[in-house]
């Protein structure tokens, strides 16, 4: 046995000796730390990196295709490629009801229970408020990687006419369109209202946002119409759906901003 532990050990100091052979220690000028350098390499020189500077360079890497997948996803979201830039943090608040409006739309993405509990929000205000605005920064804030959202951004005409289209096309049902819109993790629906107001309209909406309260998935709906005109097309149904979970309302009761600067 105390043959064998000499051969080990022997065996190690070998190992070792040659180790430092073809090693050198090198000074990252970055970090002002040593590291190891190795020249059995294919070029024979002695090469390495430091490994402070490996970890950021790997991280620096992770964090851009995170971001190219972030930009990805909001490119499929629908938004219009207008808005894909615009966030929370770049909306400029001037006075202090869009001050009061900018903090409450960020007390929502911020709270993220409330959201995977189905919180839904309803923005109303005149044309040129912002409305998109925030709604792009409420997308752009929620499918940041952290939060794992995935997002559709619609019209109410636009949806219900995506919907309709299956009536007619033999190789994608109905369910099928409702789901692409009740399923996603979250849902945007612009221009409320601006639809026809017709009872085949308010049986496909129910059907979207019924489904969406079931699985406890959040809907932001955004409209230029009065509260009572909105409470009209979205009809009791929907509206107390929305009050559940502590829905949030946020009247922008300003004026068009759209070349103001």
């Amino acid at each position: 046995m105390t043959d064998l532990l000499k051969q080990l050990e022997q065996i190690k100091k070998t190992a070792a000796e040659r180790h430092e052979k073809h090693t050198r220690k090198a000074l990252c000028e970055v970090h002002q730390s040593e590291y190891i350098e190795d020249n059995r390499t294919a070029s024979g020189n002695y090469e390495g990196e430091c490994p402070l500077c490996k970890t950021e360079r790997e991280s620096a890497a992770m964090a851009e295709l995170a971001n190219l997948r972030r930009i990805k996803r909001i490119k499929q979201s629908g938004l219009p490629p207008r808005f894909h830039d615009r966030t929370l943090e770049s909306y400029k608040a001037t006075n202090p009801r869009q001050q009061s409006a900018l903090e409450a739309v960020k007390s929502y993405v911020a709270d993220l229970d409330g959201l995977r509990n189905g919180r839904s929000l309803l923005m109303i205000g005149n044309v040129g408020v912002g409305k998109t605005h925030f709604a792009a920064g409420v997308i752009n804030e929620l499918v940041k990687p952290d939060n794992k959202f995935d997002a559709v951004y619609t019209t109410a005409r636009d949806m219900i006419r995506d919907i309709r289209s299956t009536w007619k096309n033999p190789d994608r049902d109905e369910s099928e369109a409702i789901d692409h819109y009740a399923k996603t993790s979250l849902l945007v629906i612009d221009e409320v209202g601006v639809q026809y107001g017709s009872e085949s309209e308010a049986i496909l909406m129910f059907d979207v946002i019924d489904k969406r309260y079931g699985s406890r998935l959040p809907t932001v709906f955004i409209s230029n119409l009065k509260m009572a005109e909105v409470k009209a097309i979205l009809t009791d149904r929907i509206i107390d759906r929305l009050r559940e979970d502590n829905g949030l309302t946020v009247q922008l009761e300003w004026t068009s901003q759209r070349g103001a600067a």
